[in-house]
């Protein structure tokens, strides 16, 4: 049961990552197109602060994505095992794409009311929130959002096939990377030795008084 929580878990957030992706990029393309091929778009005149935030929330997911990976590598081996079996998707392709791209298309609608709200304190018809158009917006929001879908879909079975691989590779670069940063301990007993020496006979030195003059 704890395993396909957590298998559901790993898939909804990717999904979601792409999600936030899709919307942001069907955002700007809807933005860039809409200048084109519209006589009115809607989102010209408004600041797109929603873009912003959209892209804010993805590097942190990405950041945090990253560091679990991370700390995986560095749990122990059975903790592992539990990560790797995590990754696992319990959904199949067709479900996961198609809860990504409405997601997706949830968030491009929200993000421009959300920018519509905070400028004027009022709410875009459907029409607006897709810059202009319907037909347009779910033109670029969809295909975009599917295929983004499809390629975290992919992306989670290649981490699910290759994970062992790649957290001992982690694991390995932490290795050598904390090696590098100390002396092996064969050299660090002469090292401390020395430096000892060295400082003891600075002391002695700075207690002499200057050389006495003899006279002829």
């Amino acid at each position: 049961m704890l395993t396909r929580l957590s298998r559901a878990g790993a898939a909804l957030c990717v999904g979601l990552v792409a999600a936030i992706m899709a919307a942001l990029l069907a955002h700007v393309a809807i933005d860039l197109v809409g200048d084109v091929a519209l006589a009115h778009d809607a989102y010209d005149t408004l600041a797109h602060h929603s873009r912003d935030l959209a892209a804010l929330v993805l590097v942190f997911a990405l950041g945090g994505a990253s560091l679990r990976f991370v700390f995986a590598a560095l749990d122990g081996a059975s903790n592992r095992r539990g990560f790797m079996q995590s990754l696992r998707t319990p959904v199949r392709p067709l479900p996961f794409v198609v809860a990504v791209a409405v997601a997706a298309l949830v968030m491009v609608v929200g993000m421009e009311s959300w920018d519509t709200f905070a400028a004027t304190g009022t709410l875009d018809s459907l029409a607006d929130a897709l810059g202009g158009s319907p037909l347009l917006g779910l033109c670029i929001a969809l295909p975009l959002a599917s295929t983004l879908g499809w390629l975290a879909w992919r992306v989670l079975h290649w981490l699910a096939s290759c994970s062992d691989v790649l957290l001992r590779t982690i694991e390995a670069w932490f290795a050598i990377g904390l090696g590098a940063m100390r002396p092996p301990a064969h050299d660090l007993v002469p090292f401390l030795f020395e430096r000892k020496r060295r400082s003891s006979v600075l002391r002695v030195a700075a207690k002499r008084g200057p050389p006495a003059v003899l006279s002829a």
